[in-house]
């Protein structure tokens, strides 16, 4: 293994560890945030307070693509050391943006007398709280997609552990700030000016960390169409992805709560919420993975990129296929464990549904950014079109048939599908080749995975009727499958790696 692969190796899984802490801390702190809010405002309250805390979500990824965009041609930029590129990309970009928060800060103040007065139904005693609370949203979102901008910037210069030194206090005061002051009597406006104050500590720090990232840099911005086509015309396609993507995971809900009720919603929604929460792994590779594997346009050899990413494939399974298992093979006893005894009937297959589906998915994000690396985000973006209406009548057709469990089956094979048309589209446009995925040491990962799988779904069952059995033999299997993963499944160097990571 060449030392650069080893070293891009190295940075991608402490990068992807940075993302992972990026979005496991705030979401402890918000478990344990929620209960003190509502108890302080309220359920009314609580409710405009999580309408703010979507809105500032949704416009998290309202950027039209350009910020997986930038990263794409700055990467590009810094690779062939053109610094008056990287100073147009950068500069254009950040200024597209920053129009575009504020054209829909203007829209959403537009829209609040009509939110508040009618959409909302709210009592007259909330209506001017709500209006405040709803103008300062207002003013906060040029201030969230300028920060995206920025933070996309330093994607590009692969800086994962200066975006979650801003980004994990940044999250945590999403909760923190209205758990504190919300007992005190703050109420609604109070709570969304103090957000804003945050969001714009964040994006001044974020600015100030670029010239950290990238020695040198200075802001240019100037009126290139062509670059703001090219960015426009890459992005545009990613948003697609971006807008349709969240359909495929809330889509099926109001399936099943249209057919079959809201208890049956109920039994769909919370294995579905768990689960989910897994794929921060995934998502936190692919996020790392992203400006490594930018390969200018034209450009037909692939260099280390398809090794690190048949490495990373590996490293994928020996991590996130352990537990997926394990929650596959335990099912009933975790759901019987974390909502009771009434959701082990309806719940336990939807958990394991979706936990199977939740592994395939997972590895279908290396061809995704494997292709947006290779300049063809139109290819996924397609797919995500073609597979949305097959997945309409996937749900419509099972939910009617077999129940919530209908809604995992669609969800799974949905994924199914998306993933063998990612890898099929990647080894077709040269931008991944099989062999990088089919060597010797990942077929035995693959196989060894088969094999864990098997001894703790397929044969604890059969061997022993007692849980305590049935433990005591996933214990032993994981140990195994540990082991072999190590010693075997990954070589020296590779381990060198990863002791590096985590020293």
């Amino acid at each position: 293994m060449s030392d650069a692969r080893r070293q891009a190796g190295s940075v991608i899984a402490r990068n992807t560890l940075y993302n992972v802490a990026g979005q496991f801390l705030p979401l402890l702190v918000g478990l344990a945030s929620v209960p003190i809010i509502v108890r302080s405002l309220g359920a009314q309250r609580f409710g405009l307070l999580g309408l703010v805390w979507a809105v500032l979500g949704y416009f998290s990824s309202f950027d039209l693509g350009l910020g997986r965009a930038t990263t794409k041609f700055m990467v590009e930029a810094l690779n062939q050391g053109d610094a008056v590129r990287t100073r147009r990309v950068a500069g254009l970009s950040v200024a597209a943006q920053g129009a575009l928060g504020l054209a829909a800060g203007s829209v959403l103040a537009g829209l609040t007398p009509f939110l508040v007065g009618s959409w909302l139904q709210l009592p007259p005693s909330l209506r001017a709280e709500a209006r405040g609370a709803f103008l300062l949203l207002a003013a906060s979102i040029p201030v969230v997609v300028i920060s995206l901008a920025l933070r996309a910037l330093l994607e590009a210069a692969q800086r994962f552990d200066l975006i979650n030194l801003v980004r994990i206090p940044s999250s945590i005061a999403t909760f923190l700030i209205p758990a504190v002051v919300a007992p005190l009597g703050v109420r609604l406006p109070g709570i969304v000016l103090l957000l804003l104050g945050v969001r714009i500590v964040t994006c001044w720090l974020t600015a100030l960390l670029i010239r950290t990232a990238l020695p040198g840099f200075r802001w240019e911005v100037t009126r290139d169409w062509a670059l703001f086509r090219s960015l426009l015309g890459y992005g545009g396609w990613v948003a697609v992805s971006n807008w349709v993507g969240p359909l495929f995971g809330y889509l099926e809900r109001f399936v099943v709560g249209s057919m079959l009720g809201l208890t049956a919603l109920a039994h769909y929604v919370a294995p579905q919420e768990g689960i989910s929460r897994l794929t921060i792994v995934p998502a936190s590779l692919a996020t790392a993975l992203f400006p490594a594997v930018v390969v200018p346009a034209g450009a037909r050899d692939l260099g280390d990129t398809e090794a690190l990413v048949g490495r990373l494939s590996r490293y994928l399974l020996l991590v996130f296929a352990p537990p997926l298992v394990v929650v596959i093979g335990f099912a009933r006893e975790l759901m019987h464990v974390w909502l009771g005894a009434g959701y082990v009937a309806e719940s336990a297959p939807v958990l394991q549904i979706l936990a199977a589906g939740l592994l395939i998915n997972a590895l279908a994000h290396l061809p995704y950014v494997c292709l947006l690396g290779r300049g063809r985000p139109d290819l996924p973006a397609k797919f995500h079109l073609l597979e949305l209406p097959l997945f309409v009548g996937l749900v419509l057709v099972l939910v009617g048939r077999v129940g919530v469990r209908g809604a995992a089956i669609a969800w799974s094979a949905r994924v199914t599908l998306d993933a063998a048309l990612l890898f099929g589209a990647a080894f077709r446009v040269g931008a991944l080749r099989a062999r990088a995925l089919h060597e010797a040491r990942g077929r035995d990962t693959t196989l060894a995975v088969l094999c864990l799988g098997i001894t703790i779904v397929g044969l604890g069952p059969v061997l022993t009727s007692s849980l305590s059995g049935r433990i005591a033999l996933a214990v032993v299997a994981l140990t195994a499958f540990a082991y072999y993963g190590w010693r075997f499944a990954l070589n020296e160097p590779e381990r060198a790696e990863l002791r590096a990571v985590v020293a």
